[in-house]
């Protein structure tokens, strides 16, 4: 499963044109987190996904995204069966991805904390969307952390919510993104 995921990253730099670039530092991480909150005042729905992975190449500032629906952890594991197979329906659209470029392209290794933008193309639920993401960068342990915290609305992606659960389910949906990217050995 992991193979298949790398793979698609290494697809999606295809796609960018980058595979070839190699006067560049190359940030990878296969441990990202990123935590979402659809909570309302009726019900808290929140879930983390610990295996998010992603690649930064530090020239041009592309990045690249690509995590498993199904690796989002939910407290209570019948709100995670109706995500997968009512909300996201992982078994048809099993990843959610994002490529794109940062805006303000940093000189690596970063020296000191950047404020910045991502600008590429969200796809959830089969979906693609072309967003702007605000970004912070950190310098950490040679490499940078990526940190975003941005609103995803799942009628933007067509995520179909029943009606009766709308007051259950928050129409924006919170994101909160952590990378911790370090060069490839």
């Amino acid at each position: 499963m992991r193979t298949t995921l790398l793979t698609t990253i290494l697809s999606l730099l295809s796609l960018l044109g980058m595979a070839t670039v190699t006067a560049q530092t190359t940030l990878e991480t296969r441990e990202g987190v990123i935590n979402f909150n659809a909570s309302s005042p009726l019900e808290k729905i929140q879930a983390k996904n610990e295996a998010v992975n992603a690649i930064y190449l530090s020239e041009k500032g592309d990045l690249g995204i690509v995590m498993l629906i199904a690796d989002f952890n939910f407290p209570k594991p019948l709100m995670q069966e109706h995500f997968n197979e009512n909300y996201l329906e992982s078994e048809k659209f099993p990843k959610a991805t994002f490529r794109g470029k940062l805006s303000r392209v940093p000189a690596f290794p970063l020296e000191s904390e950047i404020e910045t933008e991502a600008k590429g193309s969200l796809t959830i639920h089969g979906v693609a969307r072309e967003v702007t993401i605000p970004v912070v960068l950190k310098p950490e342990n040679g490499g940078l952390q990526l940190e975003a915290d941005f609103i995803v609305r799942p009628e933007d992606h067509k995520i179909k919510v029943p009606r009766f659960l709308f007051k259950k389910i928050a129409r924006e949906v919170q994101v909160e993104v952590s990378l911790p990217l370090q060069a490839e050995e």
